[in-house]
């Protein structure tokens, strides 16, 4: 966690949390990836017309969700999804905005594992088990 921390601050982060239970405040944006208490913590913290971007549910926990918990204080936030392991025209459209922010210089990648496709265990080993921070690349060779 603390190196995860550490790379946050290095992108610009002026502050980071270990749960959004700890934060304090409301937030512009909010990346969820947890869902269940995590995700309702999160509706608590998003400040008026901010953003909350659910991309996974890694507790398997469903939230309920209503009107009321956007109002007072919440007004005009929107939930948006992000399936990147999802195919068809929208994924298309999410990357070349990446793409397009990446080209711009505002988002900054790191490539820190690259293996052969035909080594792909390996790459999924270090993300399954958090030992890298970044990027993992597949190249493709004969």
């Amino acid at each position: 966690a603390a190196r995860h921390a550490e790379d946050l601050r290095g992108l610009g982060a002026e502050r980071v949390v270990e749960s959004i239970e700890l934060a304090e405040g409301l937030f512009s944006l909010i990346a969820e990836s947890v869902g269940g208490n995590s995700f309702a913590h999160a509706i608590e913290r998003v400040a008026p017309g901010g953003t909350i971007v659910m991309f996974g549910s890694s507790s398997g926990e469903l939230t309920p969700i209503g009107f009321r918990q956007f109002v007072p204080g919440h007004e005009g936030a929107r939930l948006q999804t992000f399936a990147y392991y999802a195919s068809g025209p929208e994924v298309g459209a999410d990357i070349a905005s990446l793409l397009a922010l990446i080209a711009a210089g505002r988002l900054e990648t790191r490539v820190v594992l690259t293996v052969s496709w035909r080594d792909v265990g390996r790459a999924l080993d270090a993300l399954r088990q958090r030992s890298i921070s970044g990027k993992a690349v597949l190249t493709m060779t004969e």
